[in-house]
């Protein structure tokens, strides 16, 4: 323990290095561009040299519990970026913990130092209810990929199909409408496709979770005539569950489904 105490800060910045490579930013260039890629990684770097900083002020013995303002604001600055990035780098996703886990630590501190009183632990408790329930809100929402994209299409489809529509139903002729417009970067959409065939397909690819060959993709397509078609117009045929739900299961373990949201919107869900 004490060849440790004296060398407290090549352990911080140890540590800060190994958090640094764990959370390099995971993604597929399918989906991410490289400008993304370095974004994502100089605010992790960025995030890595911060928790090393309050390490090393914590095992010396000198973190600033006088400023301990400015502690929180430079935690509270990295969070607006990681949440932005969160859905193609899974690193945002640890630093966030870690901010989380620093601004509770942050807060026992300052609440020892400040104890409340009976009408504030009252308030303390219902703040504590709503933020429960606002949690809950949250987990619905983003463990439900069906309303994730009922919500996308409820903001976008008329852009969508204004663009769609700008091509004069000619499939070979959508994607140069899209490639010439910035809009499905700014709406959030990772990667769209055309198929063209028998029946024609745009597809919209929104989020996915998972890793290498065990990853999940979850997304809508637009059907110009307006029928159920599997992910990536793979052969793979259909098997209707109800009216407006079908589902196609491949080689392995590899399957997935679709189901009608609006005329020619179709949720998709397909894993690997």
């Amino acid at each position: 323990m004490k060849l440790l105490k004296n060398r407290n800060l090549w352990i911080s910045a140890a540590a800060g290095l190994a958090f640094a490579a764990v959370i390099y930013p995971y993604h597929h260039d399918m989906y991410v561009s490289v400008t993304f890629t370095y974004v994502c990684a100089v605010m992790n770097l960025f995030s890595a040299v911060l928790f090393s900083i309050l390490l090393y002020l914590k095992l010396e013995g000198k973190f600033p519990w006088d400023s301990l303002g400015s502690v929180v604001m430079s935690l509270l600055v990295q969070i607006p970026g990681h949440m932005l990035f969160s859905s193609i780098n899974w690193g945002s996703w640890v630093c966030l913990g870690l901010i989380a886990a620093y601004l509770l630590y942050c807060w026992v501190i300052w609440r020892k130092a400040h104890p409340l009183t009976k009408e504030q632990k009252k308030r303390r408790c219902i703040a504590i209810l709503v933020l429960m329930l606002l949690g809950s809100c949250l987990w619905g929402y983003y463990s439900s990929p069906v309303l994730r994209v009922r919500v996308f299409l409820m903001q976008y489809q008329d852009m969508l199909e204004e663009r769609i529509q700008a091509a004069n139903g000619d499939i070979n002729e959508v994607e140069g409408v899209f490639l010439s417009d910035p809009m499905p970067v700014l709406c959030g959409i990772q990667k769209y496709d055309v198929w063209p065939g028998d029946h024609d397909m745009m597809e919209f690819h929104l989020f996915a979770s998972g890793f290498g060959s065990q990853t999940s993709y979850y997304g809508c397509y637009y059907s110009f005539d307006d029928v159920p078609l599997p992910y990536c117009y793979a052969t793979t045929g259909l098997v209707q569950e109800d009216e407006n739900f079908w589902t196609w299961v491949g080689e392995g373990d590899n399957h997935g489904a679709t189901r009608k949201l609006s005329d020619h919107w179709y949720y998709f869900e397909a894993h690997f």
